[in-house]
């Protein structure tokens, strides 16, 4: 965790992901939360996020899209072309 915190100082973006299930983005933003007041253990990303210096500044910003899937591949993919790895809380690679 410490030397992949160490390659994303500096940058804007935490994670990359989809919220495409049942409860969509509610859902998806609900886990995190839970991560952070300790309620739940099952979002690696959560970890990463809550680990953050000033996590309560941080925005959440969204796009609608048909294929979930494909765009967040593009969007991981163009994230470790442009920087060498991918953000602090997606943890594929």
């Amino acid at each position: 965790m410490e030397q992949k915190y160490g390659q994303c100082t500096g940058k804007t973006v935490l994670y990359i992901g989809k919220a495409n299930g049942r409860g969509g983005l509610r859902q998806r933003v609900l886990q995190y939360v839970k991560y952070g007041w300790g309620t739940a253990v099952n979002h690696k990303g959560g970890r990463a996020i809550w680990q953050v210096k000033d996590y309560p500044l941080l925005l959440l910003e969204y796009e609608v899209c048909e294929n979930c899937e494909q765009r967040e591949h593009e969007l991981l993919a163009d994230y470790k072309k442009e920087n060498g790895t991918y953000p602090l809380a997606n943890w594929r690679g």
